[in-house]
């Protein structure tokens, strides 16, 4: 749990970073997009393109609490659904 924005934006940079490094390992290309949110509990909500990582590597990669993975599948549903997603929590 970061105690400040700085301290997550920190973490989350750094987690990026990592990221980076195993998708290069992977010789794949991390493409991605995220947003902050909380007034007593910083979290982050993110996307990321497969390159078949799992959930036990990301929790090696984010060690600051739980994450919660979805597979995207390309469907129509699916864009629409992430999208809604992604409006309601830049507009709340």
């Amino acid at each position: 749990q970061p105690a400040t924005w700085e301290d997550a934006k920190k973490d989350i940079q750094n987690f990026i970073r990592r990221l980076k490094r195993r998708y290069k390992k992977l010789d794949k290309e991390l493409k991605y997009i995220y947003i902050a949110e909380g007034r007593t509990r910083i979290h982050f909500h993110m996307i990321i393109n497969n390159a078949e990582l799992y959930s036990d590597e990301i929790n090696e990669l984010w060690p600051h609490g739980m994450h919660k993975l979805m597979l995207y599948q390309g469907r129509a549903e699916d864009a629409v659904r992430l999208a809604s997603y992604f409006v309601v929590k830049l507009l709340s």
